[in-house]
């Protein structure tokens, strides 16, 4: 858990592998809910990022491709660069990818734009860098190998959470609801 981004405290007793993708509009709410989720479970519960793109350009485990994911294996790389080059930046990077840029529609961000908010948090030569650091790889196939385990009969999907064997797809209306999913579904418990 301490190679990874989370959210939530690298000591909670429950890590919660959350596999999505940074195209993903399931996936944006929950990031949305994330924190809350920690905080009521009194950090006991964290979660360990897993970008996993829907892209069987880095997935092999994706059947077809959709136009919908495009590039979210470079835009998992860009997120990826910027947690292994300045983890302090990394927050700011992920809630800006998964904000409301304007109006009441989320949209993905674009390759250019996130390469931009990149090198406005880490600087240029770290960024250059930091792609083609092997970490940035190994992390992403890491994630996609997770994916890959708990596809069953060629259906995938995410978000998904992953707690040791067990695993769900949650669609949650709210935070009262993700909770809820994560007891019921996942095993976790209150303190």
């Amino acid at each position: 858990p301490h190679q990874a981004p989370l959210v939530g405290s690298p000591d909670a007793r429950n890590i919660v592998y959350l596999l999505f993708d940074y195209k993903c509009p399931h996936c944006q709410q929950i990031h949305l809910m994330l924190n809350e989720v920690v905080r009521r479970f009194d950090g006991t519960v964290a979660f360990a990022l897993c970008p996993s793109p829907l892209d069987r350009t880095c997935n092999p485990y994706i059947a077809a491709d959709a136009e919908a994911y495009k590039d979210s294996c470079e835009l998992t790389k860009i997120a990826l660069a910027v947690w292994f080059i300045d983890q302090d930046q990394f927050p700011a990077f992920e809630s800006w990818m998964f904000s409301f840029e304007s109006g009441d529609r989320w949209l993905p961000r674009s390759l250019n734009d996130a390469k931009s908010k990149a090198i406005e948090l880490i600087g240029s030569e770290a960024f250059a860098a930091a792609l083609n650091d092997p970490r940035v790889e190994q992390y992403l196939q890491t994630s996609v190998q997770i994916y890959g385990r708990t596809v069953q009969n060629g259906k995938g999907g995410v978000p998904r959470m992953v707690l040791g064997n067990r695993w769900v797809v949650p669609q949650p209306y709210d935070t009262d609801d993700l909770v809820s999913i994560l007891k019921e579904s996942l095993l976790v418990e209150t303190n």
